[in-house]
């Protein structure tokens, strides 16, 4: 069965510009061995299980400014493929579908687009997907 990432909080929105030259040092906290939790717009945090207020570490990509979000169990937050391209999963190694440029909020949240356009979204409950928009829902806050 595969596994789904699940959402268990985090997001808002108000506008958004491209990454800054600030942003190693707001996603790479040298606290706590660097993991970070990302909480959505409705409260709830990014993990990987129901329930789990999950840490992840930001793992730069430096060749696009990228980076890659890897989970407490080692696998990243993956965009496709999948038979439905919008849900997120976890994955083994950090490849191009794991992939993601930040980008810095009006409002201080941060949102983060895969190469194939989609932002990474908790619109759905408890479900993580790949949206086309950055709205509300695609808008994180680094923990």
């Amino acid at each position: 069965m595969r596994s789904i990432i699940l959402l268990v909080a985090f997001l808002s929105f108000a506008g958004a510009k491209e990454m800054d030259v600030d942003f190693k040092a707001e996603l790479f906290s040298p606290e706590n061995g660097g993991k970070r939790m990302l909480k959505s717009w409705n409260g709830k945090y990014l993990s990987e299980a129901t329930g789990l207020e999950e840490q992840w570490t930001f793992e730069y990509i430096p060749e696009r400014g990228e980076v890659a979000l890897k989970g407490n169990d080692g696998r990243f937050l993956q965009h496709g493929p999948h038979d439905n391209d919008r849900m997120a999963a976890p994955w083994a190694a950090a490849d191009e579908w794991e992939y993601l440029t930040p980008v810095r909020n009006a409002d201080g949240s941060w949102s983060f687009r895969s190469r194939w356009g989609k932002w990474v979204s908790a619109h759905r409950g408890d479900n993580v997907e790949f949206m086309p928009s950055n709205m509300d829902c695609e808008q994180w806050w680094i923990e």
